[in-house]
């Protein structure tokens, strides 16, 4: 019986796992008219929208209604409740970008999205 040795593994960087905690991004109403979630790029391969305002002292501050999403501003048809949550979920080996992301709901609403 022959036995043959398997090619070894690369090591782990020193970082391994840094990279992949999640990241925060807030988006706060200031109208009523669609605004995207943000401006700049950032893509993601998944990400939990928390309808809340902000945070405050490290505490979550619920939206006081209903903020409804959208990709391109287009069909609102994701919604989410004050203090709620949506994941939005890219398919696999593929991303989605937040600057392609919007949100309408009241003036002072808004998002608070973690993502990966």
């Amino acid at each position: 019986m022959s036995c043959e040795t398997s090619p070894e593994l690369p090591e782990a960087p020193e970082t391994f796992g840094v990279g992949s905690l999640p990241l925060y991004e807030e988006k706060v109403l200031a109208s009523v008219d669609p605004e995207q979630v943000t401006e700049s790029s950032v893509p993601f391969q998944r990400a939990e929208f928390f309808g809340f305002k902000s945070f405050t002292n490290d505490t979550p501050d619920p939206n006081s209604g209903t903020v409804f999403m959208a990709f391109r501003n287009q069909k609102f048809v994701y919604i989410i409740q004050g203090g709620g949550s949506k994941v939005i979920e890219a398919p696999r080996g593929q991303k989605f970008d937040l600057s392609q992301m919007y949100i309408k709901g009241a003036i002072g609403d808004g998002v608070v999205v973690q993502y990966s």
